[in-house]
C-alpha cells in the first residue's frame, strides 16, 4: 500500500471508472482478505466520480464516512457492509437517490436525523450494529413505530408510501 493509503489492487477500479464515465465502482474486499488490502479511509479521488450509481466499500476497515459523499449524488446503491463505521454524517441524507443503504456489521449505535430525506429508500441493512434493533422486514409505517422507538429517529422518514425492507 502506498502513502496515500489506496491498496494498489483498488488503483486500476478508480481508474477505470474515473476514464470510463463508470456507474459501478466496486472497493470491496473478499472476506478474508489480509488488513494491508484494505481501504481505512475512502480515497478523495473516489469523490470526485460524481456519475457513480453503485459504491461498493463493503468488507474495508473505515471508521469514518466524511462529510464529502454527498458529491455523489447519483448514487443509487450504497453498500457499507462489515468497516468499523460507529456514526455517519448527516451529509448522508443528500444522497436522495439511494434505493439501498447496507449498513450491516459495523460499530453503530444510532443514524443520523437526515437518513428521514432517503425518500427512495427500498432496503435499509442495519444488522449487527450497536443499535438497538432486531431483524424484522418493515413498511414505512413500521419504520416509523420500530425505527422511531429504536433509533430516535424523526417522523418524517414515514412520510413517503414505499414500502421498505429493513434487516
Amino acid at each position: 500500500m502506498s502513502q496515500d493509503h489506496i491498496p494498489e489492487h483498488f488503483r486500476p477500479r478508480i481508474q477505470a471508472a474515473r476514464e470510463q464515465q463508470l456507474e459501478e465502482l466496486d472497493l470491496s474486499n473478499p472476506y478474508f482478505a489480509e488488513d494491508s488490502h484494505k481501504l481505512t479511509r475512502i480515497p478523495p479521488l473516489v469523490f470526485e466520480l460524481t456519475h457513480l450509481k453503485v459504491l461498493n466499500l463493503s468488507k474495508n476497515r473505515l471508521s469514518h464516512l466524511p462529510e464529502s459523499i454527498d458529491s455523489l449524488s447519483n448514487l443509487t446503491r450504497l453498500d457499507l457492509r462489515n468497516n468499523q463505521l460507529s456514526s455517519l454524517p448527516e451529509s448522508l441524507g443528500n444522497l436522495t437517490n439511494l434505493t439501498e443503504l447496507y449498513l450491516s456489521y459495523n460499530q453503530l449505535s444510532s443514524l443520523p436525523n437526515s437518513i428521514t430525506n432517503l425518500a427512495n429508500l427500498a432496503e435499509l441493512g442495519l444488522r449487527n450494529n450497536q443499535l438497538s434493533i432486531r431483524k424484522y422486514s418493515c413498511n414505512k409505517a413500521n419504520i416509523k413505530r420500530k425505527i422511531k422507538r429504536a433509533l430516535s429517529v424523526p417522523d418524517a422518514l414515514t412520510k413517503h408510501n414505499k414500502p421498505i425492507l429493513c434487516y
